[in-house]
């Protein structure tokens, strides 16, 4: 039964694909939290910054996506740092495959992330994502996806390699230690489908967002529970 809603929702993710050009949502960015305070520094991408690293909230204020998950509000991942939103500013976004993002960004480096860090997400989605609650999960989990996303050297360490995230507020150093536990994770974990993006509307902004599939977010934690039963 896992199997077959997984394998539903790759087609529900097919179909946003095919109709990412007319189906949009338009929201209102209400901040990061739960989530750390950290600072962030990528060779490959040019970036030096502070970040808030959780759970983006948001409230729907228009467009035309049929997702349940964008009825009203909902929380979204950023995979996208080289652009930005701020509190209280109204976007819009359109639904798009998870390997066609982020959308192409001053440089251009590392758009689209392509098949394999979207299959990667994937797993990281599908095992923690429903599990998340507090501060270090939410900002681990923030982590995770920027190293998947951003990391270049084949090492997937939040300490290491072109992006690397250094201390920021007391949860941080937590949140660090829980995101390498996690991607050290992911070669055990099944395969999952269950996600896409939502991608700014306008050339350079704002940034590009992880949200679950249609029905999918139910189903988050099975590859938790199948990597506890192979530890058994």
């Amino acid at each position: 039964m896992s199997l077959s809603r997984i394998a539903l929702s790759s087609i529900v993710l097919a179909g946003l694909a095919s109709g990412a050009s007319a189906a949009y949502v338009n929201a209102t960015f209400t901040g990061v939290t739960p989530g750390v305070a950290v600072h962030i520094v990528d060779t490959d991408n040019g970036i030096n910054q502070g970040s808030d690293a959780g759970g983006f909230n948001w409230t729907r204020t228009g467009g035309t996506a049929t997702d349940p998950y964008l009825a009203s509000t909902y929380v979204t991942f950023c995979i996208d740092l080289k652009k930005h939103v701020s509190n209280g500013g109204n976007y819009g976004f359109s639904q798009t495959s998870l390997d066609q993002a982020p959308t192409p960004s001053g440089n251009g480096v590392n758009y689209p992330m392509g098949a394999t860090k979207a299959a990667m997400l994937g797993k990281l989605w599908g095992a923690y994502r429903g599990g998340l609650s507090g501060n270090v999960d939410f900002g681990a989990f923030q982590l995770a996806v920027w190293e998947i996303v951003f990391e270049n050297s084949g090492t997937l360490d939040v300490n290491t390699g072109n992006f690397v995230v250094t201390l920021g507020n007391a949860d941080a150093a937590s949140a660090r230690s829980t995101a390498n536990t996690w991607l050290g994770n992911l070669g055990l974990l099944p395969s999952y489908g269950g996600v896409y993006a939502l991608t700014g509307d306008v050339q350079g902004g704002p940034q590009d967002q992880l949200v679950p599939t249609p029905g999918s977010l139910a189903l988050c934690g099975l590859g938790g529970l199948v990597l506890a039963r192979r530890r058994r």
